[in-house]
């Protein structure tokens, strides 16, 4: 996505610049590099996300485990208790 926002500026900024017109080439400039700007943004925002759905997921691995061996934990401390 990144390429296209300069691929869309290099096709059409020589265009407009063969026939320049008023605030054309700015802005095909300005389409272009927003364009890439917008591609990083939605890049970036995907990344965070699934870090974010990483991040919940081990946390919810990591309360499985805990409440796995509080239980154990607590089995062990009753037999004791009964042994004695």
């Amino acid at each position: 996505m990144k390429k296209l926002g300069f691929l869309l500026l290099a096709l059409t900024t020589q265009a407009a610049l063969a026939a320049p017109q008023p605030n054309v080439s700015a802005a095909v400039a300005v389409t272009g590099a927003n364009a890439s700007w917008t591609a990083e943004a939605v890049e970036s925002n995907a990344n965070t996300t699934q870090l974010k759905e990483l991040d919940s997921a081990t946390i919810n691995l990591g309360n499985l485990i805990n409440a796995d061996l509080d239980e154990k934990i607590a089995q062990r401390l009753r037999e004791q208790a009964e042994a004695k």
